[in-house]
């Protein structure tokens, strides 16, 4: 089989346009790009997670347990003891000093929080929740054109006291960027016709379930990139394993009875569920070598039905020892969990209560793994989330379908955001790690028999650095492989979505309501109708769910800002690229009514332009100005 043909077939990786003349590039320069945060970023995402518990008491429970994950650190104190104040408004975001592996952050009412880091993750030593209150009441904005940067262009109005019209809500980018399985030969889908033209067969018999392994050495002499990209597709018509590494070879593992599941850890380590025998096998591959190839390690057998693999870190990806692995079982209604070690495993838990599990997925945060596990059960029709305390799980959530869906497959990426897979409906839907809504897309105009996807994670090392366990921003899905369906590639985007404006009852605060559909880095900014720049909020990283930023209505002097029409940015920049998705709205602002027209200060008397200010108490209503066409 030529190189070529690999890379169609192995476009599962995305990272077209690799020949054997460049058999190794890192994965910037072919379009696959790792989550990397800075220090600052972590903890400016750990700082909003807080945030968004404390504006939903919904999310507590969830946002609790995640940071018990971690035992060595204390948990925040419970929900009434909140004393934390913050705010979207410059002048009140919280200062961060980060030493070393410790940090601290600072809130403009003195509170303090310090922090450690634990591998992968910066973790809370003590501190309280936060609370922001919320107050105001909906304002209308103007409807998005298509273009870049969307932009509302209507005639309404913000709403004023005595008029509240019907407010418009507005998106702009793509959660699910389509995605060529190969640019250079314009395949857009892999299916079986382009396999049987190109290659002269049929390829597989029914690809069911798939997972990936990235390697990336990055050095400072030549070769300066060494990279191995190795995707592997259960195969259970056919009853092997198809696995290979891009641009340069094709294999396939052949000693496998009805394999029914797959997954890899960071070291290489190939798990596979063995419905015929009833056992999981673990395999190795060994992607830093030229020619790897998966060869048998042990097996953990008496699994009655092993549907679905799931490992499990601990929270700490580059260190093996303490691994885990979740089996589920929907013939004996359990899903099981082992200790993993170099020469076998140890069964530590077994979990009933459910109802023909079919899918298991652990939790992530940061590339590293919490102790939220996901199970899909009752036949497909439910989706829970759940905390692993060991001997026993604790229901924190769940999502129930309805009849005429099938959730086939649940996943998540380098943050946590956990993708559903409805195969009847061929839906693909995106969640928070707590299973807020995010986005959707799909329907049988655009997947055919949706049944699983993969999301590739890699191990990264960067000489003189360190070495980082990381997610990709690519997204392959398995459809029904057929004539005109198959295989699928989407880039993972960042979209804003539903964004609508609310203001006070005195039109002296914007406050923007919108969904954030992954994790990035948001910057707000005010223009004027010379398109000047009034006012800025700090860029800030934040969690994918729903946001609100408050602009004060003040401009960058601190002084409140006049009538007149304002065109509103947000801006959201991918944790994956240097790419930036922004939406703005044109918006009116009418007078400030609260007017202290006595105040010998300008911030508080912006509007004053003639008369003599008089003052005869510590009231807005007790002031007034002497020349009467002054007076408003």
């Amino acid at each position: 089989m030529n190189a070529r043909m690999v890379l169609i077939i192995l476009g599962i990786t995305v990272l077209a346009g690799l020949g054997l003349a460049q058999p190794s590039q890192a994965p910037e320069q072919v379009n696959a790009y790792p989550a990397r945060l800075s220090d600052r970023a972590q903890i400016e995402l750990l700082l909003d997670e807080m945030r968004a518990a404390s504006e939903n008491p919904a999310k507590i429970q969830v946002l609790q347990k995640r940071f018990q994950a971690a035992p060595v650190f204390a948990a925040p104190k419970a929900e009434e003891s909140r004393t934390a104040q913050f705010s979207n408004s410059a002048s009140a975001s919280p200062e961060i000093f980060i030493d070393g592996e410790s940090a601290v952050v600072e809130f403009p009412n003195g509170e303090r929080l310090a922090l450690k880091r634990h591998h992968q993750q910066w973790r809370f030593e003590n501190g309280e929740l936060p609370r922001q209150t919320t107050r105001g009441q909906k304002a209308t904005s103007h409807l998005p054109a298509s273009s870049n940067t969307q932009l509302a262009t209507n005639n309404s109005q913000l709403a004023t006291r005595n008029s509240q019209p019907a407010t418009p809500t507005f998106s702009a980018g793509q959660t699910f960027i389509p995605t060529p399985i190969s640019r250079e030969h314009g395949i857009t889908r892999l299916t079986r016709n382009v396999t049987q033209a190109n290659l002269d067969r049929s390829l597989f018999g029914a690809p069911e379930k798939t997972a990936s392994y990235y390697f990336a050495r990055y050095g400072g002499s030549a070769p300066f990139v060494t990279a191995t990209y190795i995707q592997l597709v259960t195969d259970p018509a056919w009853n092997r394993i198809l696995y290979g590494s891009l641009g340069r070879w094709i294999k396939s593992y052949e000693d496998v009875q009805g394999s029914s599941a797959v997954a890899v850890d960071a070291e290489g380590r190939v798990f596979v569920g063995e419905t015929g025998r009833n056992r999981v096998l673990a395999l190795q591959l060994r992607p830093q070598e030229e020619d790897t190839r998966l060869e048998y390690r042990f097996e953990i057998s008496g699994i009655a039905h092993p549907a679905d693999l799931a490992t499990d870190d601990n929270g700490t990806p580059l260190d093996i020892s303490d691994d885990f692995l979740y089996v589920a079982d929907p013939v004996q209604n359990e899903v099981l969990k082992y200790a993993l070690q170099s020469g076998g495993a140890i069964l530590t838990a077994t979990f009933e209560g459910f109802d023909a599990p079919t899918a298991v997925l652990a939790g992530k945060w940061n590339g590293a793994n919490t102790d939220f596990i996901y199970v899909i059960d009752q036949t497909g029709r439910r989706l829970q989330l759940l905390e692993d305390e060991g001997a026993s799980l604790t229901l924190l959530r769940e999502i129930k379908g309805y009849p005429g869906q099938y959730f086939s497959a649940v996943k998540t990426d380098h943050f946590g955001n956990i993708y559903l897979v409805d195969n009847i409906n061929s839906q693909l839907t995106k969640y928070t790690a707590g299973l807020e809504l995010l986005d959707a897309e799909g329907g049988k105009e655009t997947f055919d028999g949706l049944a699983n996807l993969d999301i590739g994670f890699g191990k990264i090392i960067v000489e003189g650095e360190g070495t980082y366990w990381a997610g990709f921003d690519q997204l392959f899905t398995l459809e029904r492989w057929a004539g005109h369906s198959g295989a699928q590639r989407r880039t993972l985007g960042t979209a804003i979505r539903s964004a609508v404006f609310q203001t006070d009852e005195d039109v002296s605060e914007i406050r923007a309501n919108f969904t954030l559909t992954d994790f990035a880095e948001v910057r707000v900014q005010i223009l004027d109708e010379r398109d000047q720049l009034v006012a800025e909020l700090p860029a800030e990283w934040l969690t994918s769910g729903a946001k609100t930023r408050i602009w004060n209505r003040r401009s960058q002097a601190g002084e409140q800002v006049p009538p007149g029409m304002y065109r509103y940015e947000i801006a959201a920049k991918s944790p994956y690229r240097d790419e930036t998705v922004t939406l703005a709205a044109q918006l009116y602002l009418p007078l400030y009514y609260w007017q202290d027209c006595g105040s010998d200060v300008k911030a508080d008397d912006g509007f004053r332009v003639q008369g003599t200010p008089v003052k005869w108490g510590d009231t807005p209503s007790q002031t007034a100005l002497e020349h009467p066409e002054a007076v408003i």
